[in-house]
């Protein structure tokens, strides 16, 4: 009986974390706008940023998670602006934990770069950030639109 009541209680804690992952994914479903966007210390805001991500509905354990990221950033280099216009397909999965994504992002021409990034998700708030250890960071504040 002992090692059935084991069994039983290693079952659902093993339930318990497949399903955060999920929640965290059904949370994340839908169109956020950036409000903030850092890139190595470089804080570009607002007034610097017009784009959204948006995160499709999915079921992680029986298909690929998928979205669009677009971002259009104005650099300031005093004496002139440069604009760029970024529009990214996107595929994404989510920890056991609900605190870690990976983050796909495919180029117009195919090119893939995949993110190792932490988030903090809130209500409507959601922070990613990605630093690949040399010195390259990346953060993203968005708000649900």
């Amino acid at each position: 009986m002992k090692k059935l009541f084991l069994v039983f209680a290693a079952s659902s804690l093993m339930l318990a974390s497949c399903d955060k992952d999920q929640k965290t994914t059904n949370k994340l479903a839908g169109e956020w706008e950036i409000v903030d966007f850092d890139i190595s210390g470089e804080e570009y805001n607002s007034s610097d940023v017009d784009g959204s991500m948006e995160f499709d509905d999915c079921k992680t354990n029986k298909e690929e998670c998928t979205g669009k990221h677009e971002l259009e950033i104005t650099f300031d280099y005093g004496s002139y602006e440069y604009t760029q216009e970024l529009d990214f397909d996107l595929r994404y999965s989510v920890n056991q934990g609900g605190d870690k994504m990976f983050l796909t992002l495919i180029d117009e021409d195919g090119y893939e770069t995949t993110l190792e990034t932490e988030i903090t998700l809130e209500k409507d708030d959601l922070e990613i950030k990605h630093d690949d250890g040399d010195g390259f960071m990346m953060e993203w504040k968005l708000e649900r639109k």
